[in-house]
């Protein structure tokens, strides 16, 4: 007769993993049990490997926003610099035009 059994691992904090278990007449119980490890080994390592996949993942969005989000941030500081010497060109072009013309006044 067969029975069920819940095999229940934790990888993690978050990642609960359970397996059906059917376990076998006593004389099979060896071989039975060596081909449950191997296959519960094997379901827990496809897990971990689509785990490491999912973190890398989530890691190069995650760089790839705050690339983004940092470059959206110095081109912003760019143009305020920009702007500012701008204005400050503006404003020394003025005072050299209004100087130069002060300068004919006096030498005259």
């Amino acid at each position: 007769m067969e029975a069920l059994l819940t095999v229940t691992w934790w990888l993690g904090s978050f990642t609960k993993i359970c397996f059906l278990v059917a376990s076998s007449p006593v004389g099979q119980s060896d071989s039975f049990s060596a081909q449950i490890i191997e296959d519960l080994e094997e379901r827990l390592s496809n897990v971990r490997a689509s785990e490491v996949q999912s973190h890398r993942r989530e890691l190069r969005r995650c760089k790839l926003k705050y690339e983004i989000l940092a470059r959206n941030e110095l081109n912003a500081k760019l143009s305020e610099i920009n702007a500012f010497l701008e204005r400050r060109a503006k404003e020394q072009a003025e005072q050299d035009k209004s100087g130069g013309e002060r300068g004919k006044i006096v030498s005259l």
